[in-house]
Formats: C-alpha cells, sequence, structure tokens
C-alpha cells in the first residue's frame, strides 16, 4: 500500500503548539465551560431544551475532532461539526417532547444509534471531493479508520490522566495535604479539565498520523486472517444446516442475534482483508492463495443474513414488533445489504472483492437514513412497536391478562396515548369492553406512578377507599388508610393500591379489647395473603404478615360473614432471650 493518500499527509504534524493543540485545548475548553453551563442552570423543568443542548454541546466539539483536518478544509469541517450538532440536539429534544416524565437526559438506547449516525455522517463528509462530487473510498476508508482508533486512544489518554491526579492527590493526602483531593471532586472541575484533556489527547493523537497508519495496518492486518476460518466455519455451517434442518437453529430463541452477529464479523474481517482496496489482500504468506476462495465462500453470507432475516420475521409475527425487534430488524437489514453487496464480488473477476467500496458506501448511506428515520417522527421505533402490541391486543392476539400493560408506560409518549385511547372505548363488544376496563385502570396507576410523593399517597388513599370493607357497611379510619398508602414495601399494601386489584379490609377485634384491628387481604394468584395493622398510642401500625396454610379469598370471605373466624392463644409462649423475643410456631 502507498502512502499517497491526501489525508495522512495533509494531518497535523509535530509544529508549533499553537497550530496542532491550542485549537483542541480551546474548543475541549467551550465544551467543558457549556456543559458546566448546563449543568448548574436552574431548569425550570428538565425536557426539550435541556436534551437538545447537551446533545449539541456533546457531539460539536467531537464533529470537530473526527472532521477533515486538512488546512484547506476547516470551514467545512466546523460547518459539519454544527450541522451534526444541530441534528443531534433536535433527535434529543424529541425524544423529550410530549413526554409525560421528561428528564431532559440522554437515555441508553437512544445514545448508541445517534452516536453511530454521527459518526457515519462526519466520516462520509470527510470522504466526498466537491471537485470530482464522489466519496473517494481510500480517503473515506483512511477517516473511517483514522477516527476508530483515536476515539479510544484518546479516552484512555483522558482516563490515565485522571488516574494520575488522584494518585498525586492520594499522595499529597498522606501527609496531611488535601487541598487536591478537594479540588478533584468540584464538579465545574471535572467538566473543565476533563473536556479539555480530551481536546488535547484527541490533538496529540490527529498529530500522528503515521503512527496511525502503521496501528491500523498492523491491526487490520492481523484481522484478515480470520475472514478465511469465519468463511470456512459458514460453509461448514450450511452443509450441516442440510442434515440437521432448521428446527434446532429455532429452538435456540436467538437464531437472529446469532446469525447477525457471525455476518457483522465476516463484514468487519473482509474490510481488514480489502482495506482501501490500493494492493492485493493483505493475507498472511500461508493463506496468500485463499483469496479466490473468499470471493466464493461468501456467497454462503448471503444465507446466513437470509436466514437471521427469517427467524425474526417468525418472532414478530408470534409476538409482534418491540423497540428491540425494530432496532434488530435493521440491523438485519443493513447485515443483509453488506452480505449481498459483497456476494457480486463473484461476478467481478477484475479485481478482489470489487463492489466492497461501492457496498460500503451505499450501506453507509442507508445506515444514516434508516438511524435518522427510527430516531424522528418519521418512523420512531417507540411507536411503531407500541401500535403492534396495541394491534395485537385489540386483534385477540393476546388476551387481556397475558397482555403486558406496563410495556404501554413505558416507551413515552406513544404508550400513554394507546392506553389513553383504549380507555376512552366506548362498544359493546365484550372483549373491547373488557380492554377498555383494564386500559382505565393501568392508566390511573401510570398517574399514580408519574405523581410526586405526597399525591402519589392521596391517590392511593382514593384508591383504598373503594375496597370493600367488613362489616358491611363500615367504615375504614382515614388514619388507617393513610397508614397503609404510605407503605412501600408490603405486598399486601401495594397489591391493594393498585387499580383492579381484589382486596377485602377487614375490621376485627382481635386481642378482646373492644377496639377493632385491621387484616388487609389481597389475592395473590388464587391465595389471599393478609397482614395486619393495629392502632396504638403513634397511630396505626403495621404489626405483621398472617402465616399459615394458603387460603382462597372465598375462604376468608365465607369465614368473616359465616361467625367461623375467632382467635386462639398460641400452643407455646415465646422465648425471651435478653431483649430478643422467639416464637415457637409450626
Amino acid at each position: 500500500m502507498t502512502d499517497s493518500n491526501p489525508i495522512v499527509h495533509a494531518a497535523p504534524r509535530q509544529g508549533p503548539w499553537r497550530q496542532t493543540l491550542l485549537p483542541y485545548l480551546l474548543m475541549g475548553l467551550a465544551q467543558g465551560s457549556a456543559l458546566w453551563l448546563l449543568h448548574r442552570s436552574p431548569w425550570p423543568a428538565p425536557g426539550a431544551w435541556q436534551s437538545a443542548l447537551q446533545g449539541l454541546a456533546l457531539t460539536l466539539p467531537a464533529a470537530w475532532y473526527l472532521g477533515d483536518n486538512t488546512p484547506a478544509a476547516w470551514r467545512k469541517r466546523l460547518s459539519v461539526a454544527v450541522a451534526v450538532g444541530l441534528l443531534v440536539g433536535l433527535i434529543g429534544a424529541f425524544q423529550q417532547v410530549d413526554s409525560p416524565q421528561p428528564t431532559g437526559r440522554w437515555s441508553p438506547a437512544q445514545m448508541l444509534p445517534t452516536a453511530v449516525m454521527a459518526f457515519v455522517l462526519v466520516t462520509l463528509s470527510a470522504g466526498f471531493s466537491a471537485g470530482s462530487r464522489r466519496i473517494a473510498y481510500p480517503r473515506l476508508f483512511e477517516q473511517a479508520w483514522r477516527n476508530a482508533f483515536a476515539l479510544p486512544i484518546a479516552g484512555t489518554l483522558t482516563g490515565i490522566w485522571w488516574m494520575l491526579l488522584w494518585a498525586g492527590a492520594w499522595l499529597m493526602k498522606s501527609i496531611g495535604l488535601s487541598a487536591m483531593e478537594t479540588l478533584l471532586v468540584q464538579p465545574w472541575f471535572d467538566y473543565l479539565v476533563g473536556c479539555s484533556v480530551f481536546g488535547l489527547a484527541m490533538g496529540a493523537v490527529m498529530g500522528r498520523s503515521e503512527a496511525l497508519t502503521t496501528l491500523r495496518r498492523f491491526w487490520l492486518n492481523l484481522n484478515s486472517c480470520f475472514l478465511p476460518l469465519a468463511l470456512a466455519f459458514a460453509v461448514v455451517w450450511l452443509i450441516a444446516l442440510l442434515f440437521t434442518g432448521i428446527e434446532p437453529l429455532f429452538q435456540t430463541r436467538k437464531a437472529a442475534l446469532f446469525l447477525f452477529w457471525f455476518c457483522t464479523l465476516t463484514v468487519v474481517f473482509a474490510n481488514a482483508a480489502y482495506q482501501d482496496g490500493q494492493d492485493a489482500p493483505v493475507f498472511p504468506r500461508l493463506l496468500s492463495r485463499l483469496g479466490p476462495f473468499c470471493v466464493r465462500a461468501w456467497l454462503v453470507i448471503p444465507a446466513l443474513a437470509l436466514l437471521g432475516d427469517w427467524a425474526l420475521y417468525l418472532r414478530v409475527e408470534q409476538y409482534g414488533w418491540t423497540a428491540g425487534r425494530i432496532w434488530a430488524a435493521a440491523v438485519g437489514l443493513l447485515v443483509t445489504l453488506y452480505a449481498l453487496g459483497y456476494a457480486l464480488s463473484a461476478w467481478q473477476r477484475q479485481r478482489w472483492m470489487k463492489t466492497l467500496p461501492a457496498t460500503n458506501v451505499t450501506v453507509a448511506v442507508v445506515k444514516v437514513v434508516v438511524l435518522l428515520m427510527l430516531l424522528t417522527p418519521l418512523a420512531d421505533a417507540r411507536r411503531i412497536a407500541v401500535d403492534s402490541q396495541v394491534g395485537r391486543l385489540t386483534g385477540g392476539k393476546v388476551s387481556v391478562s397475558e397482555f403486558d400493560w406496563a410495556y404501554l408506560r413505558s416507551p413515552a409518549p406513544y404508550g400513554r396515548q394507546a392506553l389513553d385511547r383504549l380507555a376512552a372505548m366506548e362498544t359493546n363488544d365484550e372483549p373491547l369492553r373488557t380492554i377498555a376496563i383494564r386500559a382505565r385502570h393501568e392508566r390511573d396507576a401510570a398517574v399514580v406512578s408519574a405523581a410526586s410523593p405526597a399525591e402519589r399517597i392521596a391517590a392511593r388513599v382514593g384508591l383504598l377507599e373503594k375496597t370493600e370493607v367488613f362489616p358491611a357497611g363500615a367504615q375504614a379510619d382515614p388514619a388507617l388508610l393513610q397508614a397503609l398508602a404510605s407503605t412501600t414495601g408490603g405486598r399486601e399494601e401495594q397489591a391493594c393500591t393498585t387499580p383492579g386489584e381484589a382486596c377485602l379490609l377487614a375490621l376485627v377485634d382481635l386481642d378482646g379489647d373492644g377496639v377493632p384491628e385491621a387484616l388487609l387481604l389481597s389475592d395473590q394468584h388464587g391465595a389471599a395473603g393478609a397482614v395486619m395493622y393495629a392502632r396504638g398510642p403513634e397511630g396505626w401500625k403495621k404489626q405483621g404478615n398472617v402465616m399459615g396454610q394458603p387460603m382462597s379469598m372465598g375462604t376468608w370471605k365465607a369465614a368473616l360473614e359465616g361467625g367461623s373466624f375467632d382467635t386462639a392463644p398460641p400452643a407455646w409462649p415465646d422465648l425471651l432471650i435478653g431483649d430478643q423475643r422467639r416464637q415457637i410456631r409450626r
């Protein structure tokens, strides 16, 4: 491979630090200052603006670090960084809009695909040549792998910096000087110094392009050895599949995961062997004759990718779409495009894996489009998943009792909107009316869980007021309801403050003092659980759970109403050992 690529020679070299490191330091300081201001700003309520500004502050400097750093392209580099930062900010804002509980923070589920999209966008823009109006693949290859190595190296250097600072702080503290440790725990110091050091590390790494190129060649040359082995595995597996059948694969319930993961590895190994395409594949001497075998053996990889697509399709047919399956389908689409695109090389004999560059560029563009759609209102994965699950419920494919109602409370705002639509249904159709009643209960539970602690307790008290009381016509003490609603750890209390649960509050005198105690009964899958409360000088307090053989709620009610309910002293008294009480129970 030659060193004629313009990126290698145009990158900053050793020189005056004002030309090489100062811009990176200033960018890091700007990023740290912005994140610190966002951290301490008194937001009236977390929401879209906070998430958008966080995305912009995190992405714009990173996109600038990874951009085309040739001296003639600084305007393009800055404009691309600003555009990508604004796009990521808009995605972050959209994720918070109309959410019933906006946090103002990015969730891990959206961070990874957004980061991948931003990385690909920056790389594509750096590989695009305005003069020829096309993407030069050697340039694109150099940019992508340079950035892929620069980020973890700079992150490692930043981590070593923090290790050194803390080691120095502990060393100073060992002789009574704790000022440095106090400084290290200050948020402003963490933001400003952390971002500045990362910026300097990126500048130092980018200024050593020859070392990056050497490291990249070394790593990819080693990985290229795995391509013949991976393809041999694929060929043997496909032949064995003809004898074993497809059932053992599908019985794993993870067929799509296994197949997509294997195909992804082979794509990485193929790129490691091809590199920028300027030279022959870089197999070791012992494997140098395997190039033609790899091209022909690659024809089995589309079969693996399509089998993974089929497995995912069967899973969706059985259980519907979820956000995870939608993202898996996106991975399956990209893997299939890679596999089919590379397979076309079998009919192109002029150069080894000739279709790889065009396939990589095409799939990169598709990747950006797919991620952008799934992260925005164009085809929000959460909305598609909710619509699919609700459609299965109303279509009778899943029963009301088996439906995962909690799912409608998690992918906000679409889940809450779906609950509202289901709860508002007015119909004479018995199955749909059952769905509407359960949806109203779940909506009330969602409102309770989203409320403040005081509002949550008040809502639980309201639910307990609707609980059946024994004896009939009796009224529960409001202080008792407040005590029951304030308890967070009891299973019975939690169940009876959830809409739709079958509960009974029995007011009976258990100790013969003429003052009734309270038994709260809840139906626990056919067996009623019971907990006892008594009123003392400090109000109603929980005394313990009623233990014994499981009994149904009907048995409890029959005993209470039929008068066959009584108390008896324990067969053996309790043992007092010091201030510890020990019970003897059968």
